[in-house]
């Protein structure tokens, strides 16, 4: 899913005043109203009240900003909040300073949904398949979390959460994206775990992460891994393990599934810069 929104409604339908958002690939939370966007020791006024029926406030991960519309005399308006600063859509621009905390390259979670939410609407009872590839995006900053299991998750989503992922306590970003990628990866030195706790319901995706000196895609699909591509940043052996006993699969060298050799699913071993392609595991 790409971004969140909320519609705030003309009064008297709302009497909501001003919502919160957190800025992506920060820990830098904004309150916005109609009339300014303010944080910790920071005041944007807008240069006259926006009109509150034609407000949305969305937040658009892979922008990595919050973007506010509005409309003035019939035509389409916009703010943009990132890292950088505030941009008010005709190239002016307001620094605050808020560097990027999140690690680069972002690994992505891919769920199959990618859908447009407005929590207004739907209250904050959004699907996890909608949730967490969000949480997941958000949560990639520095600093430690918990890792929790996917039936307490949704609750602690409600206790620690307001808004657009405006967290009430430090590290309830890091606690979703650890726990979370808790399900569908794990690690000990050089031992890669493939969906050791794969949660009902969340029975295909795809996932791209980072880990032991490799990048690494996985594809799952009817609770089973379908394909692996992997590529070493450095010489090594790595122990693969798959839950489920696989006898075998096939290994290709190039994404054209050209040259293809079957091989033992315990260990696979590649150079710095080398890519394996992974598919048909048997038992």
């Amino acid at each position: 899913m790409s971004w969140f929104q909320i519609k705030k409604l003309q009064y008297p339908f709302s009497r909501r005043s001003c919502l919160k958002a957190v800025v992506p690939n920060t820990d830098k939370i904004f309150s916005i109203s109609h009339l300014s966007i303010e944080s910790e020791g920071f005041v944007y006024p807008f240069e006259a009240p926006l009109d509150r029926a034609s407000m949305s406030t969305q937040l658009e991960l892979e922008r990595g900003q919050i973007r506010i519309n509005h409309r003035v005399e019939g035509k389409q308006r916009h703010y943009v909040i990132s890292n950088q600063g505030i941009f008010d859509g005709f190239g002016s621009k307001c620094s605050f300073g808020t560097p990027p905390l999140v690690q680069t390259p972002r690994e992505i979670l891919d769920l199959g949904s990618h859908k447009k939410i407005d929590i207004e609407a739907y209250g904050r009872n959004i699907p996890l398949e909608q949730l967490l590839p969000t949480w997941f995006s958000l949560g990639q900053l520095q600093g430690d979390g918990e890792k929790l299991k996917l039936a307490l998750l949704k609750e602690y989503y409600f206790d620690h959460f307001e808004d657009l992922f405006s967290f009430k306590n430090a590290r309830a970003l890091q606690t979703g994206y650890q726990s979370i990628r808790s399900y569908f990866f794990a690690q000990e030195g050089r031992e890669l775990k493939f969906l050791p706790s794969l949660p009902n319901g969340l029975d295909s995706g795809k996932m791209r992460l980072f880990a032991n000196h490799l990048t690494i895609t996985l594809e799952w699909s009817k609770r089973e891994v379908k394909r692996i591509v992997m590529q070493a940043h450095q010489e090594g052996e790595w122990k693969l393990d798959f839950g489920k006993k696989f006898l075998s699969m096939q290994r290709r060298k190039d994404h054209k599934l050209q040259s293809t050799q079957k091989v033992s699913c315990d260990t696979i071993s590649l150079k710095k810069g080398e890519y394996a392609f992974l598919d048909q595991f048997r038992r």
